[in-house]
């Protein structure tokens, strides 16, 4: 019986580390990775105020000022229209699009 206990705690312990491997693989998933994590690309001329703020670096007001200074041929716009600056473009550049209506 003994040896029966230790088998038994055995598998446990590797089911738990199974378990533990598993959580920190799927939380040490880089950004910019295919998958279902990856937040979809936001066009500028339809996305709604919240849709922007939640951008990286993106808040209420330069939402807004997005929004107020629509239509946008291209996605530069922002920053050659002073709508944001340099800093704020780039950290939301690869997530944005200015699609036509």
């Amino acid at each position: 019986m003994n040896r029966r206990n230790l088998l038994v705690r055995l598998m446990l312990i590797v089911f738990a580390l199974t378990l533990l491997a598993g959580a920190g693989y799927t939380q040490c998933t880089p950004h910019g990775t295919k998958g279902a994590a990856v937040a979809a690309t936001v066009d500028i001329n339809s996305a709604s105020k919240e849709e922007l703020a939640a951008l990286p670096g993106m808040d209420a007001s330069s939402a807004q000022k997005i929004i107020e200074n629509r239509p946008y041929e291209s996605p530069e716009e922002l920053v050659s229209r002073d709508v944001l600056t340099q800093a704020q473009y780039d950290k939301i550049k690869s997530r944005i699009t200015a699609n036509k209506k």
